[in-house]
């Protein structure tokens, strides 16, 4: 009874015995949880002082300006947890047929800052490229 059970649970797997299915279980379980911690020692050294420079960086955000100078039309941020974003109503009505400009504006901001930001936190993979080009200009 016990293999059909098994033979169940390989069933439209890639998978030819329980034992290597549990191995690679246990290698997702390992890449999810070296993620996890990361971003848990991330966000407890950056509560350091040491490091309050990181939050600062993220609470400024990434902001898009349009006429004077100090005027944002978008800005993207974070107030500790999440991305928030900001638009200036008043400057959005001044920019002709704004609607699809800005739109995209915010769409691409937000995408770069939200990606940026959950790399940084450890919650997403970096770029294997950037990882190449950083260690490339490391042994510069």
């Amino acid at each position: 009874m016990e293999a059909n059970k098994t033979r169940q649970k390989l069933e439209n797997t890639p998978f030819k015995s329980a034992t290597e299915m549990n191995q690679a279980s246990h290698d997702i379980q390992m890449q999810v949880w070296k993620r996890l911690e990361y971003a848990r020692v991330f966000q407890q050294m950056t509560d350091n002082e040491n490091y309050r420079f990181v939050k600062d960086e993220l609470e400024q955000g990434l902001t898009c300006g349009y006429g004077e100078e100090g005027t944002y039309l978008v800005r993207v941020y974070s107030e500790g947890v999440g991305v928030k974003i900001s638009i200036n109503k008043d400057l959005v009505k001044e920019v002709e047929k704004s609607e699809g400009f800005v739109e995209a504006l915010i769409r691409s901001t937000s995408d770069s800052f939200s990606k940026s930001y959950y790399q940084i936190k450890g919650m997403l993979p970096i770029d294997s490229a950037d990882v190449q080009d950083m260690t490339k200009a490391k042994q510069r």
